[in-house]
């Protein structure tokens, strides 16, 4: 973790710093969004974990549609676009699957029915080839009563370090943004193909309801978006200081 970074004092004066932060690295996240995960892992410290931010969905497949008629894939995009620029501005090494509007399949995996599942293959090999992973899949929910809000956050049981993830996240985003949210962590069960699979840190983070008008709304304000993205950086810089304290 970059030396001096804290996340102790939040608030207005930290995001007016974070904007100008944001501006001064824009050209490298330009460049730093390009890179290849494989690329990352190389370069990658041996005790420097390697954030890989997953915008779920792309391309044919949109994801949720808000009541607003948004696409849940054009959310996670913007989310991960965002999230990706202030690790990086930390210090830290951020991948991503995706940075473009598209399902992550070959030419010769574009085989009608067949396209959903070579996607969360080719995902889960990415997170698989790029060392010191910890995953981080970026989601939106929907559900049948607009009444639902509220961040949920599931993690991967196959590595204990994923649960500890999970639970920093969800405190940080109730602390900042969410006071009111009850919702718990969850384990991430067979409906999560990422999380079930994942050998290695991994949590899949629900944003929030499409499905609800007052929330979907937020999601889709670039303002709302910094500061959810804010409290889950947060969160990120504080579990990476606490795995190195641990491995000291």
């Amino acid at each position: 973790m970059k030396k001096g970074w804290s996340c102790g004092i939040r608030g207005t004066a930290v995001l007016l710093a974070l904007t100008c932060l944001f501006m001064a690295v824009s050209l490298y996240r330009n460049g730093d969004m390009q890179r290849s995960a494989a690329g990352v892992a190389t370069e990658n410290d041996a005790s420097e974990p390697v954030i890989l931010l997953d915008a779920g969905h792309g391309g044919e497949d949109g994801g949720a549609v808000g009541v607003n008629g948004v696409a849940e894939k054009t959310i996670n995009l913007a989310l991960v676009g965002q999230l990706g620029t202030m690790l990086t501005a930390a210090g830290v090494k951020v991948a991503y699957t995706r940075t473009e509007d598209r399902l992550l399949y070959t030419e010769e995996q574009n085989i009608y029915g067949m396209r959903k599942i070579y996607d969360l293959r080719n995902r889960l090999e990415i997170a698989r080839q790029t060392e010191n992973v910890v995953l981080i899949s970026i989601h939106m929910n929907k559900f049948s009563d607009a009444r639902q809000k509220g961040v949920q956050v599931y993690y991967s049981v196959s590595d204990p370090r994923s649960r500890a993830l999970a639970r920093q996240i969800r405190s940080s985003i109730t602390s900042d943004l969410q006071s009111g949210n009850r919702r718990v962590t969850k384990p991430g069960n067979s409906s999560i193909y990422l999380l079930e699979r994942a050998d290695f840190p991994a949590v899949l983070v629900e944003c929030g309801f499409l499905s609800n008008p007052e929330e979907c709304a937020a999601l889709c304000d670039t303002e709302y978006q910094r500061k959810l993205c804010f409290a889950m950086f947060c969160a990120i810089m504080e579990y990476i200081s606490t795995e190195k304290g641990s491995a000291t």
